[in-house]
């Protein structure tokens, strides 16, 4: 069974989840400097503390999920031109997102 302990998808944000899972598992871009990697930093942070705290984990059957909403914020600042209450491409958001922490 997979791990159900998720980034939520508020806000048609399925598109931003699917590329901040992937980073979740790449410590690179946590270690990275700025409000942008820092806000990642506390939302990858959240993620474990649920799973520790709810003992949530492979084979469980419960579902958690943690709103970005400090990640979003950050992101905001940077792109501002970005709706996140609009449906938008995850492959364009990736290349933007590679942008700004390089």
């Amino acid at each position: 069974m997979l791990d159900e302990l998720n980034i939520a998808n508020f806000m048609s944000l399925a598109w931003m989840n699917s590329v901040l899972q992937m980073f979740s598992h790449l410590p690179e871009f946590a270690a990275g400097g700025g409000r942008l990697c820092g806000s990642f930093r506390n939302l990858k942070q959240s993620l474990l503390i649920t799973e520790q705290t709810t003992g949530n984990s492979r084979g469980k059957s419960n579902s958690f999920a943690i709103r970005p909403n400090e990640f979003v914020s950050a992101l905001k600042e940077k792109l501002d031109f970005l709706d996140v209450h609009e449906q938008q491409d995850a492959y364009e958001f990736l290349i933007f997102l590679l942008d700004l922490i390089r």
